[in-house]
């Protein structure tokens, strides 16, 4: 990084705006220690986002065994595969989906009456797990 890398921004002693500083820690914790950089980055943003702590998001893992609350697939914990499942309307966390489930509720909009037909269709038509 140069110094003044954005003009209109402060800079610090370094040279750096705080933006251009901080992407270079997150850079250098990338190369140095990913799976701290996974967990407090990646992770950390996504339970912000929810508004859970680590230590919610562990008790939802614990008291789901593990598992996808939908499918009960095996979930990873801390992975981009297992989904913040929550209702859109009022915010509340719901639990963990792998992510077939979570887009499966997006792609039936979350919506009880078009999964109760899609449940009538495959049970008239046949599904393919029985």
């Amino acid at each position: 990084m140069k110094p003044n890398c954005h003009p209109e921004r402060k800079h610090y002693a370094h040279g750096l705006c705080k933006r251009c500083y901080m992407s270079a820690r997150l850079r250098n914790m990338k190369i140095t220690d990913p799976e701290k950089y996974r967990i407090q980055h990646i992770d950390g943003r996504k339970l912000r986002r929810y508004g859970l702590t680590f230590e919610q998001y562990d008790q939802m893992y614990v008291d789901q065994n593990g598992l996808c609350a939908i499918c009960e697939t095996p979930l990873v914990k801390h992975c981009r595969g297992t989904n913040i499942d929550h209702n859109h309307l009022t915010g509340e966390n719901r639990g963990l989906l792998c992510d077939a489930c979570n887009w499966g509720l997006g792609h039936f909009k979350e919506d009880v009456k078009i999964l109760q037909r899609s449940i009538e269709y495959l049970t008239k038509r046949g599904s393919a797990c029985g």
